[in-house]
């Protein structure tokens, strides 16, 4: 007579045991339960310039730029906003305090208002997202410019314009938008031409306070926009370089990448 518990026969395993094998061995082993796997790669992700934050293969550069440029649409239009709103308040608040520069700054205010709002409509072109670079450069050189030269018919409110100033370099170097190697150039000769200004129409006034006041702020906003774009990067590149490998694992572990396409 057999008994239940006994002994098996060699080649044979009791049903339990066998899926307690198998689910062990599924855990221990998502290959051998057919899972795909995330192979090592001994490509490494895209190295960029430590200075410039450019990366060094120029054709992963264009195609951080691209993403860059669409990504930045949102915040442009968000700071654009916020910009308008303040320049607005500012405003208002000259002429209910009385202030002589309610009248004297109106017409620069309001054509910064109208340069903006004119940014803001461009934003929905997909064209000038494409060129995003040249178009933000072109109009961050023109704010800082028009800072400048309204100084030569406001000279006498030259202090009041400091906040004007402040936030023309906030807009060029905080913005996720503009590369920090064309934003900080900009922001710089904007700086040394903001300090020029004050020199000249603040002859009997220490200007050296706020002059020292602008620099300090331009060397805040530079490393704030070092850090952000490089942080930037090398999210991108890992996200990319992640998704690479999965795209290897998927295609199963004979596949080889394309050595055409960009690492």
């Amino acid at each position: 007579m057999r008994v239940r518990g006994g002994p098996s026969r060699p080649g044979t395993t009791m049903p339990g045991a066998r899926g307690a094998h198998a689910s062990s061995a599924g855990g221990a082993s998502p290959e051998r339960a057919g899972a795909p796997t995330i192979r090592p790669t001994p490509t490494n992700p895209p190295r960029f310039w430590p200075l410039s934050l450019a990366f060094r293969d120029p054709r992963i550069e264009c195609l951080f730029i691209a993403d860059n440029n669409q990504r930045a649409v949102g915040p442009v239009r968000a700071l654009g906003a916020l910009c308008i709103a303040l320049v607005v308040l500012l405003a208002v608040f000259d002429l209910v305090t009385g202030s002589p520069a309610a009248t004297a700054l109106l017409p620069g205010r309001l054509l910064g208002i109208a340069a903006v709002a004119g940014a803001l409509a461009l934003s929905r072109s997909p064209t000038v997202v494409r060129w995003g670079q040249l178009v933000l450069a072109g109009f961050f050189i023109a704010l800082n410019g028009g800072l400048y030269l309204s100084v030569q018919s406001y000279g006498s409110q030259v202090l009041a314009m400091i906040p004007a100033f402040i936030m023309a370099l906030a807009m060029t170097l905080v913005l996720p938008a503009l590369l920090f190697r064309y934003a900080l150039p900009i922001a710089a000769v904007a700086t040394l031409a903001y300090a020029e200004r004050m020199v000249i129409f603040m002859p009997g006034v220490t200007c050296t306070i706020p002059i020292l006041f602008l620099v300090s702020t331009l060397l805040v906003l530079a490393f704030g926009a070092y850090a952000s774009e490089r942080g930037r990067r090398e999210a991108w590149a890992t996200r990319r370089a992640l998704a690479k490998e999965m795209a290897r694992g998927r295609c199963g572990s004979g596949s080889t990448p394309d050595p055409s396409s960009p690492a």
